[in-house]
């Protein structure tokens, strides 16, 4: 009790002293202020007497501004400069009231001299004693009454005329007029303690009232909750059971779409592989055979076309695997608002002439950690899907901003953790959506185009490369007004790595060195040797695993590089790594696959170090991507 006690006295002491020094410095900024105006006051009337007492100064016949008049003015402006200064952008500070104290008491001295040391101007330094104790710190007095006692003793000694109008005077007079000062500090200190004190008064019945108050709102908010208490628990049960309702429903919606999602992107994975050989063979050969004829041949337009074609098979598969989550990401740290500027023309040139782009990119915009070449498919996807919203023309809106999400936000969208999140949102004002059409709306093949204009792929994408991301995305549409998708990344404070700009010239990746290629389609296989070897590299062949470690013992050279597949029969390419690496400590591996399962990728995210070419890939990206791995290599 006695604890308790001492903790409550410190309490209200603490509030007491609050009170009081808050009471305190009002008082201080508004005798601030106070002295602001009346020091520009007083320096308007000293040169005001100036020129009313001595405008001119006579030399015979000749005449010329009198020298008080230009101490008025310049003297009497530097004394009052500081102070006015000090009072209008620090008010409240003891070093305020200090120099204040100071140019009220020099302002003072000038304004006797300028009337040539008239008693009745003396009584300018009681008045500023007087205003200076409103103060109500005795502590400003100490400088103000040092202040005139030295100007009267050394003007009293060396110009005695300028203080008390007089040619000589005696040497002691200043003691006579700085008693007069003390005995008027005596009665202000008097003034000035008491005052004190009432503002203590003040301040302890102003915390007893506050006290009393507290405990009467507080036995008010106690009936209130107690009464609130009952009525929350009778709708305690009715609010659980429907959370719980609509919690088991949002959890059996999310697990019906995750199943759907798994089972379709085990298909699409094992298609995804295939493809992805058979197209790195077409998109391969095509280019070979394209720098193997001029334009002007009749054979170059029609291999182009298949090139062209096994480009567009290759970005089908890609988005196969991207709406069922089995894409590999690469991903770094980048800047949301760089990548949509850096897209801005060619979404102009997307969306049209008739449908107007505006942008609103938040400043100091967070970083976020995903794959900046799937953050814009996803841009191209939402803008694609926006413009055909609005087939005659309208608005299509790219907004970027830092947002933290509640725990409530959370609680709504049971996907979502609550922190801190980089939003990008696509919004149109075109036909929007109906209800029905927003529940299917990131189902893949789902669409409402007309037949041929549309795969049912676009938005399915998008979702799978957000949710990959570690992100989330959310739809609001009205029919007739218009449609919004908000995509929520975590935020990562990280520096945004800049890349430099690659070359995209075949004969800048030129070798010698010895690369261990290990690829079980022989289409591949063969395709991968002519280029590596068309790039000068020495190239060991193995069909599988097991070839691959046996020429990995007998080769008596260096092996610099090993170009492997991934998914392999027997043998998988991280296995061959594993096992081949402790024998060739300095042999690079680079991996090659079009869908890697979970062998060198966790969540869909490359390994730490891991070096990586997807399939299908192109000679010049294979070239490529084989001579940064070696000169990264080099380097070290």
């Amino acid at each position: 009790m006695r604890n308790t006690n001492t903790k409550s006295n410190d309490t209200a002491a603490r509030r007491i002293a609050e009170i009081f020094n808050e009471h305190q410095q009002d008082i201080c900024k508004r005798t601030d202020h106070m002295f602001a105006v009346l020091m520009a006051l007083q320096w308007i009337a000293g040169i005001a007497a100036a020129y009313w007492i001595s405008p001119l100064a006579w030399a015979g016949g000749t005449s010329r501004i009198h020298l008080h008049i230009w101490a008025a003015l310049i003297l009497g402006g530097a004394i009052s400069s500081l102070p006015i200064l000090l009072a209008v952008i620090q008010p409240g500070r003891v070093s305020t009231r200090y120099t204040i104290a100071v140019g009220q008491m020099l302002t003072g001295a000038l304004l006797i001299h300028l009337t040539g040391g008239r008693i009745e101007t003396h009584f300018h330094v009681f008045g500023s004693l007087a205003f200076l104790s409103f103060y109500r710190d005795w502590r400003v007095l100490v400088p103000a009454t040092v202040i005139v006692a030295l100007d009267h003793f050394l003007r009293g000694i060396f110009w005695p005329q300028s203080v008390y109008g007089v040619l000589t005077a005696s040497e002691w007079r200043w003691i006579e007029h700085a008693g007069w000062v003390l005995f008027e500090d005596t009665f202000l200190l008097i003034a000035i303690k008491r005052s004190v004190s009432e503002m203590w008064g003040i301040a302890e019945r102003t915390a007893e009232i506050e006290r009393l108050n507290q405990g009467l709102e507080d036995r008010v908010a106690e009936r209130t909750h107690q009464l609130a208490a009952a009525n929350q628990n009778l709708q305690a049960e009715a609010n659980e059971r429907k959370s719980a309702e609509a919690e088991l429903a949002r959890s059996e919606g999310q697990l019906r779409q995750s199943q759907k999602m798994e089972a379709i992107g085990q298909l699409a994975g094992g298609v995804a592989h295939d493809f992805n050989n058979l197209l790195t063979a077409i998109t391969g050969h095509s280019e070979l055979s394209l720098r193997r004829l001029t334009p002007t041949d009749p054979l170059h337009r029609h291999i182009e076309q298949i090139k062209k074609s096994g480009e567009r098979a290759a970005a089908l598969t890609r988005q196969l695997l991207a709406f069922s989550r089995k894409q590999i990401l690469q991903p770094e740290i980048i800047d949301l608002n760089q990548v949509v500027v850096n897209m801005n023309k060619m979404l102009q040139r997307l969306i049209g002439e008739d449908v107007d782009l505006l942008m609103h990119l938040a400043a100091d915009l967070g970083k976020v950690k995903a794959d900046p070449n799937q953050i814009e498919q996803v841009l191209l996807n939402l803008s694609i899907n926006a413009r055909d919203a609005m087939p005659k023309g309208g608005r299509l809106t790219i907004e970027t901003s830092n947002v933290r999400l509640s725990e409530e936000f959370s609680r709504d969208h049971v996907s979502v953790p609550p922190g801190q999140y980089v939003m990008l949102a696509v919004s149109d004002n075109g036909c929007g959506m109906d209800a029905q059409t927003q529940a299917h709306i990131f189902e893949p093949f789902f669409t409402t185009k007309e037949v041929g204009k549309g795969t049912g792929l676009g938005l399915a994408t998008v979702y799978g490369i957000v949710k990959q991301s570690e992100g989330t995305i959310w739809l609001y549409s009205e029919v007739g007004r218009g449609t919004t998708f908000k995509i929520y990344l975590p935020c990562i404070e990280r520096p945004v790595k800049e890349d430099g700009v690659e070359a995209d010239n075949f004969e800048l990746f030129q070798g010698t060195e010895t690369v261990l290629l290990v690829e079980d389609e022989e289409v591949v296989r063969e395709m991968a040797t002519e280029i590596l070897r068309d790039s000068g590299y020495h190239v060991l062949e193995a069909k599988h695993g097991h070839e691959a470690m046996k020429l990995g013992r007998q080769h008596s050279g260096t092996i610099h590089l090993m170009l492997t597949d991934v998914v392999m029969p027997q043998m998988s390419g991280r296995e061959l790594a594993e096992q081949l690496t402790p024998l060739r400590r300095d042999m690079k591996v680079l991996y090659m696959s079009g869908y890697t399962d979970d062998a060198i990728v966790h969540h869909g995210v490359l390994e730490e170090g891991t070096a990586f070419i997807g399939k299908p890939f192109t000679p010049s990206a294979l070239a490529r991507k084989v001579r940064e791995i070696l000169d990264a290599a080099a380097v070290v």
